[in-house]
């Protein structure tokens, strides 16, 4: 026996080496076909989480004369060794399937495991058999070399006896030609060669999801879930390594002929990567077994990947929504930062078939969405004269507001979404404060329209009434409008905040923001292309973002819950048949009162992300038991650092720990992120205010003088108050007022610093509302508190000294403010308790209303 390289079939799995041979007697070029049939594709709708690999994009059993070869078995070994012999006299050559423990090169041999195997023979002299076999690879047993040599039939027909192979090895055999060719019944197992028969139809059945930009983030999210399960997974992950250093390789050599020195280049670099990904997955599984996994190593590895695979970008700088940015990836090229328009143009432009919204009984296609979006730019440019660089949105889930925001976004204006459930006044006061130069304003515009109408002293784009219908069915031609190129630090959106100086407070989010953002969040959510997304926070609510530009950035379907659908979460779910659900917490207390969450009652649903208030571990469970094949994922984020910035995925299998509070934790910050914990005096400590920078932070709030002890400067041992008096910059943290501790390994949120607390996810501060009470003459002081219903909501109270004012007196104080700040009720008490050092106790006030409301 003689070891014989095979330079031009090396890194070839065993089934496409073995091929490769087999097909040097036609008349094609086997590297060549091999090299322009690889791809990648995984079916993701088997049991029990089992993925089955695809390796090729046509079927490669068909041979150039249009014959075909097909799995053959016969379980009398005699019989089979004649058909074998028959074989070889016909056609000179015959690939049989073998148990490589049982091959005497091989490493595994005499100690297993035992793995199907395709080898070569070419010759049959009496009692021996020539072999060839160009497989090379690290086995567990030691590395494999590729061999050519004689095997007597003993050892032969040892290799060949049948074997109880796993599924995923079945699966391997029966996906070996790119397309599923059953393996034949018990036996020994060789391939045939007969005349072809009709390929049929669909040579996928099943869902299937095909290159890397779809398999590579749906892995990344698959391995970082089941890593310490992922053992069986890396032989297919092995084998679609080694593909791909082949395919790349004779696309450079190929590139390098041709004089493409860069090309070469290039291939040769994703060549590498691809070559390195065995060995990485290989420790982080392992390291997974014993209690350390390593998702980050995982995370990196397939992110440089995806960058390599990603085709360059088109002129309008819309790029792959896989590809991570160079902040997140430094081993990967620097990218462009991508607009919001961006991220939906890209998308429209690669599946312009695929459903894009479904808002109430309308749907449109991303073609269809794009040319609406294009027309209602123009609209916006005939109304206001010129482009807008600030738009208002006064709009509630319609379907003008969805296209009102992408035009915004096409013609470079920065969006900012009005509430229409709050009081004229408010988003008069947030046109102000933002400079809008034009608002949208359709019929779900609310009943402040005709006071905002009056008083708001800039143009309107009315699309009430039958206006509405401009969008899909044009009665006229609008002006052509091109795409206005934006930079990264141009503004995208402005969500205006609860404030406590009494009025609202101005978030801008930058391109690259919100880029960085985006990039992380679709891969880590899974979203795709074959995805169906809630969208179920009004765009006036940050977390509105994640719901609507991660489904358009990854190409999937956003299906709008009208008002009465978001407290029915099951039934809409149903109806629009959702993989994914995004929300506050609170709608789960809310269904699960109504007696609307049956076990098991959404099981379509694989993804479940919960932000903008706690989730206890009661609303956790409710929520599996009802969707019992979803991730569960907590989200936590201020609007400052781009709607979230940490993530936890609730374990399935019920491990969650008990936290100090029974709040499910928010996980760890993003890795692009930088986080520290501070205490009062500005130092490190394990429990204390959480403070973030990195590329999802703003860059500072629209009135200068809100940044003022906002921020935070850290050398590592002492922090220094931002005052206002030098340049913000980059290096500075943003103190989120968030009161954070580790427990079990990651971060718990413990509640607020300050005075700001969520009510219904609708962020609030309670200073805002004791400012608007304290305007009463009769009021000496007023404390609002945040009690805990029994429902496990937060309802805000107020409590007051001085004289008594009526309730009709505080409702007309309060209706300048949202519907959710209103306080429950007003007391009256003769003092309020301070603490020791002069401030007011809220804790011991909270106890005693407490005590008193039992």
């Amino acid at each position: 026996m003689t070891a014989a390289p095979q330079p031009e079939l090396a890194g070839l799995s065993c089934y496409t080496g073995s091929l490769a041979g087999y097909l040097d007697g036609e008349p094609v070029d086997a590297a060549e076909l091999l090299a322009n049939s690889i791809r990648l594709a995984v079916r993701i709708d088997l049991p029990e989480g089992a993925l089955a690999f695809s390796h090729h994009r046509f079927p490669l059993n068909r041979l150039p004369n249009g014959d075909q070869l097909h799995y053959a078995a016969e379980a009398d070994p005699q019989r089979a060794l004649a058909a074998i012999t028959a074989e070889l006299s016909r056609h000179g050559r015959v690939i049989v399937v073998v148990d490589n423990a049982e091959l005497p090169w091989s490493p595994s041999y005499g100690v297993g495991p035992s793995a199907p195997h395709w080898l070569l023979l070419s010759t049959r002299e009496e009692d021996k058999w020539h072999v060839v076999d160009p497989f090379s690879g690290l086995l567990p047993a030691g590395e494999q070399h590729p061999f050519t040599g004689w095997l007597s039939t003993e050892s032969l027909l040892a290799a060949l006896a049948p074997r109880d192979w796993a599924p995923e090895q079945l699966r391997r055999n029966e996906l070996a030609f790119g397309l599923p060719v059953p393996v034949a019944g018990s036996g020994l197992t060789w391939l045939g060669r007969v005349q072809a028969t009709r390929q049929a139809e669909d040579p996928l059945p099943g869902n299937w999801l095909t290159g890397c930009d779809q398999v590579l983030p749906f892995l990344i999210g698959h391995l970082e879930r089941r890593l310490a399960e992922s053992g069986p997974l890396l032989d297919d992950l092995w084998a679609a390594a080694q593909h791909h250093v082949f395919r790349h390789r004779w696309l450079g050599e190929r590139a390098g002929v041709l004089g493409d020195l860069a090309g070469a280049a290039r291939h040769e670099s994703a060549a590498q990567a691809w070559a390195s990904l065995p060995k990485a997955l290989r420790f982080a599984v392992e390291s997974a077994s014993r209690g350390r996994p390593r998702a980050t190593l995982v995370r990196t590895t397939l992110n440089h990947l995806l960058a390599l695979e990603t085709p360059p970008a088109p002129a309008y700088h819309a790029v792959s929504h896989h590809t991570p940015i160079s902040t997140r990836d430094p081993e990967g090229p620097a990218m462009p930062t991508r607009t919001l328009y961006d991220w939906f143009l890209n998308s429209a432009t690669q599946h312009p078939d695929n459903t894009a919204i479904e808002v109430s009984t309308q749907s449109l296609t991303y073609a269809e969405l794009r040319a609406a979006v294009e027309r209602l730019s123009g609209a916006m440019v005939e109304v206001l004269g010129r482009t807008p660089t600030r738009v208002g949105l006064l709009t509630s889930r319609s379907l003008a507001g969805y296209v009102g925001y992408l035009a915004a976004q096409r013609l470079g204006a920065a969006c900012v979404p009005l509430n229409s459930a709050a009081p004229a006044v408010r988003n008069l006061t947030i046109t102000t404060e933002a400079e809008l130069d034009l608002t949208l304003v359709d019929d779900t515009s609310g009943d402040g329209l005709a006071e905002y109408r009056r008083d708001c002293g800039i143009a309107l784009l009315d699309l009430t009434g039958d206006r509405v219908r401009e969008l899909t069915s044009p009665s006229r031609e609008y002006k052509e409008t091109e795409v206005v190129p934006r930079g990264a630090e141009d503004v995208a959106y402005i969500i205006f905040t609860s404030g406590t100086t009494g009025k609202p407070k101005g978030v801008p989010t930058t391109q690259s923001n919100v880029d960085a953002f985006l990039a992380e969040v679709i891969e880590r959510y899974t979203l795709l292309p074959t995805s169906r997304v809630s969208q179920t926070f009004e765009m006036s609510f940050d977390g509105s973002i994640v719901e609507i530009f991660g489904t358009w950035g990854s190409g999937g379907a956003l299906c709008v819950a009208q008002h009465g659908d978001v407290f029915t979460p099951v039934k809409f779910v149903k109806a629009k048949q959702l993989t994914h659900w995004m929300s506050v917490p609170s709608l789960i207390s809310f269904a699960t009162r109504l007696r609307a969450l049956a076990p098991g009652s959404m099981p379509t649903l694989t993804g479940s992300m919960f932000g903008g208030e706690a989730l206890t571990m009661e609303q956790a469970e409710a929520w599996s038991a009802a969707a019992p094949s979803t991730r569960i994922l907590n989200c936590y984020g201020p609007t400052e650092t781009t709607v979230t910035v940490t993530g936890y995925e609730v374990p399935l299998d019920g491990s969650q720990q008990e936290t100090s509070n029974r709040t499910i934790p928010i996980g760890d910050v993003y890795p692009h992120m930088e986080s520290v914990l501070l205490d009062a005096n500005l130092r490190p400590v394990d429990d204390g205010e959480l403070c973030v920078r990195g590329p999802q932070r703003f860059p500072g709030y629209l009135d200068p003088a809100e940044n003022a002890g906002r921020f935070v400067s850290f050398d590592g041992v002492q922090g220094e108050l931002f005052t206002g008096g030098a340049p913000l910059t980059e290096k500075h943290w943003y103190r989120t007022g968030d009161r954070v501790r580790r427990e079990h390994g990651t971060l718990v949120h413990l509640g607020r610093i300050d005075e700001q607390v969520k009510v219904r996810g609708n962020r609030v501060e309670l200073g805002e509302i004791e400012s608007v009470l304290r305007r009463h003459p009769a009021i000496a002081e007023v404390v609002v508190l945040t009690i805990r219903g029994a429902d496990g909501e937060i309802d805000l109270y107020a409590v007051y000294t001085g004289g008594k004012v009526s309730d009709a007196e505080f409702a007309g104080l309060v209706e300048g403010l949202p519907t959710y700040m209103h306080p429950r009720g007003y007391h009256h008490r003769e003092e309020i308790p301070l603490t020791t050092v002069g401030k007011v106790d809220r804790k011991l006030l909270t106890d005693q209303f407490v005590a008193v409301a039992r």
